[in-house]
């Protein structure tokens, strides 16, 4: 790249959401100027993959969206290992700084931006010492790290801080890898948000019977760094004194706050996320936002793959509709993944499309064992529910129907990992119970 470079979409943020919008964005405008900007120097991959394949271990390139080629070869600019330092939303530039080193700086201008800046790991503040030893499990490098400090450990011993999905996968591959495992829970029971009291129950078994601690303290925890001579220095503490444990390291899996800071920087407008509306528009017509740094009007910001390619396709073909004068006829770059989105064949190419928000699905995998839900009800409103149970052999299956129209409205399950797609279009399709019980012969 060049100073001052003028790019008719730039796309920052190198996730899922960002990938889906580079990808729609070639596809809609096949002469369109592009750049797709992330922070990390290698190419968009999947995430939710690292977490799953820690213990077995995986080539850098292995969840790669795309290969480094396809954006060369679909005349894609990009800056992987650039970190967005200033961004004028009013002279439509922003400026870009090379990573780690930040020698590098590059003015760039743009006619239509994404921001597709993702979520930041949660990390509650602790002691500097306590920090140093401390990692997530979001990227990379982090995943690693971690399997690098494990290695080195003659007796390895870790606290997981969360027990939603990625703690709970996370502390099964750590297992796996040799390593004592503690799980330092906030509820009731694992994935808490979206299981119920019988399958998280027997998650939490599952967890137990393969050698996993699970903490659930009452009071607020402290955390310190003992005899550092030790493996295992950082103690874990109740505020009355009482010890719950002593580790090597921490890992936060405790979730994830939208990354608002270059919205912040545009003047966007911004509450939990970045506010958008159903085409994913911002507060500046220029400006476009997608994934989990999106706040949609209902409030809602989903932190889930499959949404984030869904509404990184919706901003990467409404930027490019909205450029005036530009040919918005489907490229010849039919370069789509495998990635299950939907097709753009029936629409009116000139019409912005809205982003459609699809129940919530789950599924976590671990030892062995499966767990899914789709669209399961807020806790808070399960008064609000009917509620139906089936068991048949070793699965489990609760359905959840609304109380005024009897219709279905979620699905909880284990162990019948081979109906979860099933499960998932009676939930879209929402079936009464009668519908339900005999389309999945229970």
């Amino acid at each position: 790249m060049e100073d001052s470079n003028l790019y008719d979409i730039v796309v920052v943020g190198c996730g899922a959401a960002g990938s889906a919008a580079v990808e729609a964005a070639r596809i809609q405008a096949p002469d369109a100027s592009i750049l797709f900007v992330g922070e990390e120097d290698r190419p968009a991959y999947k995430r939710t993959k690292i977490s799953k394949n820690l213990a077995r271990g995986f080539e850098p390139n292995d969840f790669s969206l795309q290969e480094e080629s396809w954006y060369a070869s679909n005349g894609i600019d990009t800056a992987f290992g650039y970190r967005v330092t200033a961004l004028d939303s009013d002279a439509h530039y922003l400026t870009l700084v090379s990573q780690p080193e930040e020698r590098i700086a590059t003015t760039v201008t743009w006619r239509k931006l994404i921001l597709a800046t993702g979520a930041a790991p949660l990390i509650p503040p602790l002691p500097h010492m306590v920090q140093e030893r401390s990692l997530h499990a979001h990227d990379i490098a982090e995943i690693e790290e971690l399997r690098t400090r494990v290695g080195a450990l003659s007796k390895p011993e870790l606290a997981v801080i969360g027990d939603g999905v990625l703690g709970v996968e996370v502390g099964e591959q750590l297992s796996k890898l040799g390593a004592t495992v503690h799980i330092i829970a906030k509820g009731q029971y694992p994935l808490g948000r979206y299981l119920n009291e019988e399958a998280g129950t027997e998650l939490a078994g599952v967890l137990t019977e393969n050698g996993i601690h699970i903490h659930r303290p009452e009071q607020p925890l402290r955390y310190s760094l003992v005899d550092q001579k030790e493996e295992n220095c950082i103690r874990i503490g109740a505020c009355d004194g009482e010890e719950i444990c002593r580790v090597s390291t921490l890992v936060y899996c405790m979730g994830f706050r939208p990354r608002t800071e270059l919205a912040v920087l545009a003047g966007l407008d911004t509450g939990a996320a970045i506010r958008v509306d159903s085409k994913l528009h911002t507060s500046d017509p220029d400006i476009y936002a997608c994934g989990d740094c999106a706040e949609h009007p209902e409030g809602r910001v989903t932190h889930l793959w499959r949404d984030a390619l869904r509404q990184g396709e919706v901003a990467g073909r409404n930027a490019t509709i909205a450029l005036e004068g530009m040919d918005s006829s489907v490229s010849s770059h039919e370069a789509r993944s495998g990635r299950d989105q939907e097709s753009d064949q029936d629409q009116d190419q000139d019409q912005e499309t809205e982003y459609v928000y699809q129940p919530f699905r789950l599924k976590c995998e671990v030892f062995d064992r499966y767990f899914f839900s789709i669209g399961r009800p807020d806790p808070a409103a399960l008064k609000n529910y009917m509620k139906r149970e089936y068991r048949e052999s070793d699965r489990y299956v609760c359905a959840y129907f609304g109380l005024e129209d009897k219709r279905l409205d979620g699905v909880v399950m284990y162990d019948d990992e081979e109906r979860n797609k099933l499960y998932m279009q009676a939930v879209l399709e929402r079936l009464t119970e009668e519908e339900f019980t005999k389309l999945a012969e229970l």
